[in-house]
Order: C-alpha cells, then structure tokens, then sequence
C-alpha cells in the first residue's frame, strides 16, 4: 500500500495545474475558499503543480467532488502503472538466461567437425593465463608479436580458449596481423557465465564437465585432448596447469612446441587467497616452471 501511494504521488506531480477543472463552483456559491495541494490529503510531500480550491462548508462532508475525482484519477493511473511494471517483470522472469554465445559464431562441434572447418590449415595454439592474468601484461604481448611473426597469417589459424582475459589477448594481436582466429573451450565457460573475446572468428564447445586439464591418471579431458589434437605449433607463455598438461601432451605427440617462462599477476593471486582465507602464494611462477624450452 505504501509503494502504491508512492506512484500516486509520483502521477500527481506529472499532471499539470488543473484548477479550473475541479473547481465545481457552479454547484458551490463560494464566499471563502480553502486552498491546499492535492498531495497533503494523501500523506505525500507537498505537490506544487496541483492545487484545489473548495468551500468550506465541504470539511464537514468529506471533501470537494473535484478532488475526491482527482484522487480517484491518480489512483486508477498508479494502478495502470504498476499492472503494466509487474506484467513486464514477469514476462522477463519467464525468459530464458541469455547466453553469451552469438549466434552463428559459437557452438558444439566435436573432434571431426572442428577437423573438417580447419580444412587442413595450420593451426597455432597459445596457451598460458587466463583469469589468473599476467604480472607483466606487456611482456606478454612483445612474446606473442615474436611468435606471431614467425608464421604466414594466409596459411596459419591462430587458436586459444575463447576468453579475452589473460593469454586470449593475443586474438587482439593475430586479428590486427591477418590471422584468422578460432577458440576450443569447455561447455563449462557457459555454465560459469564467460564472456567470447570479440576477435575471435570461430569457437567451438566442448562438451566438457571441467575446464580441461588432466585426470588422475593423466588421461587428457575432453576440452585439452581436442586442443591439442587440432594444433600443429603449440606455445605456452606461463600459464597453470592445464597448460601444463596440455603442453606436455603435444610434446609427447612428437607436435612443435614452445615455452615461455611468464608470472601470474601478483596482487590478483593475494587477492584470490585473502577471500578464499588461504595462505598468500610466495610463488608466482608458471606450472610449467621458470625455464623456457622449445621441442624439437
């Protein structure tokens, strides 16, 4: 009830002066005139656009006809207001969650089907941070500009996990060079609500109930094991453990690849583990260590 008193103060101050209307002095001779806003019989603030005149002799029979009409008016719009703000509310409750995926640029595809949109291309694959980001940000982009310019952007595909956050700063890098740009992530980025980097051309979903990485007994997940079975040069600028696993996995398939030595950002790691209330990190070194090498 107070919210709907609320709204009739609010339409009350939308309406212009009205005097002329609701002053019903044809059927009220007037010799003296008590004059008042509208919005002081109602417990609002004082309205200064609305104002009604009444004899009176009105007092004692519960008010003017032209300001009970008023009030009535005020009422039926506040009404019509709040109908149509919770019909609204309603219908957008009833809607199902938007996905971050546009359409046409994102979708499920499996192992075969990523293979055949790369129609035999080359496929460079960078792995290394993502939210954990980078403690020199512009190191990371002198490295990428150095592996980019080692590669033809006519018959080359440059590929990471979709996200823009961290190492998929390089979609930015591989788009202003040429490159065509393509994304592998895990259905999971849908779950948690990930955001597409807009230079990504094509991305693709895995289905996947974790971000990729490893299992147990060293088993690839889904979301790796097709990262790097479409890549041919895979390189890592840090980066955590999937990285890690992912990097080591191309090694073993004999495919080329990079390592970069590069630092997780320093205060969002603290901060990371001040609201989880664990120990700060001391060490903020890649999974993959502090020494770069390149295989073969």
């Amino acid at each position: 009830m107070v919210g709907l008193h609320l709204v009739v103060n609010s339409c009350c101050s939308w309406l212009p002066a009205m005097r002329s209307d609701f002053a019903d002095d044809s059927c009220h001779p007037v010799s003296r005139v008590e004059r008042r806003s509208l919005t002081s019989t109602i417990g609002g603030r004082t309205c200064p656009y609305v104002w009604l005149e009444r004899p009176l002799s009105e007092r004692a029979r519960g008010g003017h006809v032209g300001e009970r009409r008023m009030l009535a008016a005020c009422y039926i719009l506040a009404i019509g207001m709040l109908r149509r703000l919770f019909t609204a509310s309603t219908i957008y409750s009833m809607m199902p969650p938007v996905l971050s995926e546009p359409p046409g640029r994102a979708r499920r595809a499996s192992l075969d089907e990523i293979r055949q949109w790369i129609r035999g291309r080359t496929v460079l694959t960078f792995l290394g941070y993502s939210g954990a980001e980078y403690e020199s940000h512009a190191n990371l982009l002198a490295q990428a500009i150095t592996i980019l310019s080692e590669h033809d952007p006519t018959k080359v595909l440059v590929n990471l996990g979709a996200t823009p956050d961290g190492i998929g700063s390089v979609y930015l890098l591989a788009k202003e060079r040429g490159f065509q740009t393509m994304g592998i992530v895990s259905t999971q980025a849908l779950a948690d609500g990930a955001s597409w980097s807009p230079a990504v051309d094509q991305i693709f979903l895995i289905t996947d109930r974790t971000w990729g990485g490893a299992n147990a007994a060293g088993e690839l997940r889904p979301t790796s094991a097709a990262m790097v079975a479409v890549s041919d040069y895979m390189v890592a600028i840090g980066g955590n453990t999937i990285a890690r696993d992912e990097l080591f996995a191309g090694r073993r398939l004999g495919k080329h690849c990079r390592f970069i030595p590069a630092e997780s950002n320093h205060a969002l790691a603290r901060s990371k583990a001040r609201k989880a209330r664990r120990p700060e990190p001391t060490s903020f070194a890649s999974a993959l260590g502090t020494t770069g090498w390149v295989f073969p």
